[in-house]
């Protein structure tokens, strides 16, 4: 026979078991699968019209604004200055300020999405016309800081390349990791690899070059015969693999929708490298 107060004692181990037997798989998850999402309705920004300022950049910079109080919005207080610069930059496709490693230590959270719901111009007072936008949005508020340990080193990408180069590059990691490259134009970009397969694993402290099978080579786009071309390669290295699906059948996609998905990612989970060069025809 058991007695009740050592059978009280084995029932309290083995609820506590079972709750251990629970909680030990969440203790394993990563840490980016705890991030807080905010979702906003009809934040406003706005821009004077005034002097230089055409109603194209107040609009930028109304929206600008209204991504300054989506984040104010949602608690997203900190180095409000650098979030500035950094949609600033964004708006006006300042790439390389965009995507250096400066510009992304500092942030707390970032703008995944966002949609403008209305638009207005309209006369404040007889001295002031007013930009008005107003956005719905989606925050996501960060759980983690840069990794200072996952450092990428990529070598032999060139400046400028004449139309039917070959392109290839080497890299290494410090961390076992997954890669996805864009091609940044204006207002578009093109989803480079991968296409029609998952993203490779890459392994830790390994020379890698890429492609990784067939040749890859470098042409204008379709009519541009005559004028050399800038193209802006940014290299997302992921500890895990993040499919990017937000593209057409040809694999081309918007420059913001590119932005959300690189905003999605946790700071400790991501490594961006950014690099422009020229094809150039022969």
């Amino acid at each position: 026979m058991i007695s009740r107060s050592l059978k009280r004692f084995l029932t309290r181990k083995w609820i506590s078991y079972e709750v251990i037997k629970l909680l030990f798989p969440l203790a394993l998850l990563p840490t980016h699968f705890y991030s807080q999402t905010v979702k906003l309705k009809g934040i406003i920004g706005t821009s004077n019209i005034s002097g230089d300022i055409s109603p194209n950049e107040a609009k930028k910079e109304a929206l600008t604004n209204a991504k300054i109080n989506c984040l104010l919005k949602a608690g997203v207080s900190e180095n409000i200055n650098s979030y500035q610069t950094l949609y600033t930059n964004q708006s006006n496709n300042k790439f390389e300020q965009l995507f250096t490693s400066e510009s992304q230590s500092q942030l707390q959270g970032n703008i995944k999405s966002y949609s403008i719901v209305n638009e207005k111009i309209y006369c404040k007072n007889e001295f002031e016309i007013v930009y008005e936008i107003v956005i719905n949005a989606e925050v996501i508020k960060y759980k983690s800081e840069i990794d200072n340990k996952f450092q990428v080193n990529i070598e032999n990408l060139k400046n400028t390349y004449n139309v039917g180069d070959d392109f290839s590059f080497q890299f290494k990691s410090t961390v076992d990791c997954y890669l996805t490259i864009f091609d940044l134009l204006d207002t578009t970009a093109a989803l480079v690899y991968p296409r029609n397969e998952s993203s490779k694993k890459i392994i830790k402290n390994k020379v890698i070059k890429f492609p990784y099978e067939g040749a890859l080579n470098t042409e204008l786009s379709p009519g541009n015969v005559t004028t050399s071309e800038p193209h802006r390669l940014l290299l997302v290295f992921s500890k895990e693999a993040y499919p990017f699906i937000l593209h057409d059948t040809n694999y081309f996609t918007s420059y913001e929708k590119v932005i959300g998905w690189v905003n999605s990612i946790e700071p400790s989970q991501k490594n961006i490298q950014y690099y422009g060069f020229q094809i150039i025809p022969r």
